[in-house]
């Protein structure tokens, strides 16, 4: 099992697509694996994509650098 897996099982369903920095930012690109969702309001799974998006956020500063996070989701 990757460590990953154990600290951040949450982020199973999330591949990390490239880790870069720009100035005193660190960028992450990241993708969801898993094409399915499901449906905030009765919980049933969903396999249709009903659109994409891309997320960008953005918390408190890790050792001194920026992190801003930008997530492709279907």
């Amino acid at each position: 099992m990757e460590l990953s897996a154990v600290v951040f099982p949450h982020l199973a369903t999330v591949r990390i697509e490239r880790v870069h920095r720009m100035g005193a930012t660190v960028r992450v690109k990241a993708a969801k694996t898993e094409p399915r969702g499901e449906c905030p309001a009765c919980g049933c799974e969903s396999v249709r994509v009903h659109s994409r998006y891309e997320r960008c956020l953005s918390d408190l500063p890790v050792a001194g650098q920026e992190v801003l996070l930008r997530q492709h989701c279907l």
